[in-house]
């Protein structure tokens, strides 16, 4: 549960980003460009969460530890590959209009 805000958000600037793709809306690309702070800031909240479980006496605590933080840094690695793609398509629409005006 802890997780799930991080991954909607993710979710949200990927889908942000195929909509860029599908039709150039420079506004859905700079909404995802934009995610950048949300992300992070769940996940620092989710591995502070995180750490405090792990002093927890619980079994398994190391192992779901590693797991958890190997989660929230995939999902920040898919929300900078998914700002990559949409600033690549912000520039190749300001190319095709440079081009266009030229």
């Amino acid at each position: 549960s802890v997780l799930e805000p991080m991954e909607q958000e993710v979710h949200r600037a990927f889908l942000k980003t195929l909509a860029a793709l599908e039709t150039g809306d420079i506004g859905e690309a700079l909404d995802a460009i934009e995610s950048k702070g949300t992300v992070n800031g769940l996940a620092a909240e989710a591995t502070a969460h995180l750490a405090q479980r792990l002093v927890a006496d619980a079994p398994s605590r190391v192992e779901a530890f590693e797991i958890e933080t190997d989660i929230i840094e995939n999902l920040r690695r898919i929300n900078t590959y998914c700002r990559r793609i949409a600033r690549l398509t912000i520039d190749h629409h300001d190319g095709k209009r440079a081009t266009a005006t030229a």
